[in-house]
């Protein structure tokens, strides 16, 4: 059975983060400054961060030596992309603010497609039939 990771979700409404953690959501009841901050990083393996400049999957690994570091990941288009956010004691909710930003934008969705004889095309685009017009005028 798949765990839940918490998710720390930012509410613009309220200008303050929403922790749900297994279906228990509670306003974020530390900043990042805090030792209650420090003691949570601690206490999990990975979060969900839904920040105003983006989203995060967070994890901590572990490193050869014993040290744990915390990275975040995004996909963006077929790429799983990760960069690194320091140990426990120094991320702090602007680092993961800042970490969002720095990641490319998310590659939109692709349109679906719909068949048009043997092709096919995506929807909203230039019809076949157009293509077709096109090509028998520039020949």
């Amino acid at each position: 059975m798949a765990t839940s990771h918490p998710c720390l979700r930012w509410h613009a409404d309220r200008q303050l983060y929403e922790l749900d953690e297994q279906g228990r959501k509670q306003f974020f009841p530390f900043t990042s400054d805090e030792e209650p901050w420090v003691a949570w990083l601690e206490s999990i393996s990975a979060f969900s961060f839904q920040g105003q400049q983006g989203h995060l999957t967070v994890r901590k690994e572990a490193r050869p030596r014993g040290d744990q570091y915390w990275y975040a990941y995004r996909r963006v288009g077929p790429r799983m992309m990760k960069k690194y956010l320091g140990r426990s004691t120094t991320l702090t909710l602007a680092r993961l603010e800042e970490i969002a930003t720095a990641f490319p934008p998310a590659a939109p969705s692709p349109l679906p497609l719909s068949r048009v004889g043997f092709f096919y095309e995506a929807s909203g685009e230039t019809e076949i039939s157009d293509m077709l017009e096109s090509a028998k005028k520039s020949s």
